[in-house]
């Protein structure tokens, strides 16, 4: 499996196009590269290039089944090899994720932006979060149904300690064990499914008992946010399926 090594937070290639420095390249790709340069070529120099889109709600990903993402770029600078690889859907996930990131920290101000490989290495290390530890949906609270997309707004369980010991900072003796949430985004054009982020690194949120809500630094994990869009897909395809509206408090415990 490619692994992200670097990123270039420029936008090459057109404006929303992010490169990023990959490594664990396979063989047959290393062999092309070697025609190329022989014994001495570039390690560093492969690359995934992704192109995003700027919508209302966020960067999405450009999908094109005949795009070819990964290249390789020879010691003299100037010759570039595009290879025809296709990302799984693991690479590409994670992939996504941290254009999103870079493309979300470019558009703030200079002096604002947290651009770095450290950055790069703690956006990642969610992937490898213990599963013991991921959050699980409780029931869906609310579904905004809006001209482009759907927000659903799921609470959730299973909150590490730290967050619960912080929403008792805020909340004290009115502490409410089921204030936990996150908002899901459903994009009705590409039908994608995704976590709504507050700033680059809250996902989850809490709800006083006033009603007001308290972003927490939290990003899910690969297989955390997989298993919660997909519950959120498959609770939307089954209100399609009917005629009418939709159970506003929709349980999804055992789903």
């Amino acid at each position: 499996m490619l692994r992200i090594k670097d990123f270039n937070p420029k936008r090459e290639f057109g404006e929303n196009t992010i490169s990023f420095v990959v490594d664990h390249v396979p063989e047959r790709y290393l062999a092309e590269a070697v025609k190329v340069d022989g014994p001495q070529y570039q390690r560093d120099g492969f690359k995934l290039w992704l192109k995003f889109e700027k919508k209302e709600n966020g960067f999405k990903i450009y999908r094109d089944p005949d795009a070819m993402h990964l290249v390789y770029t020879a010691r003299n600078g100037e010759d570039v090899l595009w290879m025809n690889y296709q990302m799984t859907e693991r690479e590409l996930g994670i992939a996504v994720r941290m254009g999103r990131y870079v493309l979300n920290e470019l558009e703030k101000p200079q002096g604002e932006q947290a651009l770095s490989c450290q950055d790069i290495s703690r956006q990642e290390e969610r992937y490898s979060r213990p599963k013991g530890k991921m959050l699980k949906a409780v029931m869906v609270e609310h579904i905004d149904d809006m001209d482009d997309v759907q927000i659903i707004s799921l609470t959730v369980g299973n909150v590490q300690e730290r967050f619960i010991c912080e929403a008792k900072s805020i909340d004290g003796d009115n502490y409410i064990d089921d204030g936990f949430g996150l908002w899901i985004n459903h994009d009705k054009e590409t039908d994608e499914y995704y976590v709504v982020t507050d700033g680059s690194d809250s996902q989850l949120y809490y709800v006083d008992n006033l009603g007001d809500k308290h972003w927490m630094q939290y990003l899910l994990a690969e297989q955390e946010e997989k298993e919660i869009t997909d519950l959120c897909r498959s609770i939307i395809r089954s209100m399609e399926k009917r005629t009418g509206g939709f159970v506003k408090k929709e349980e999804v415990k055992g789903r």
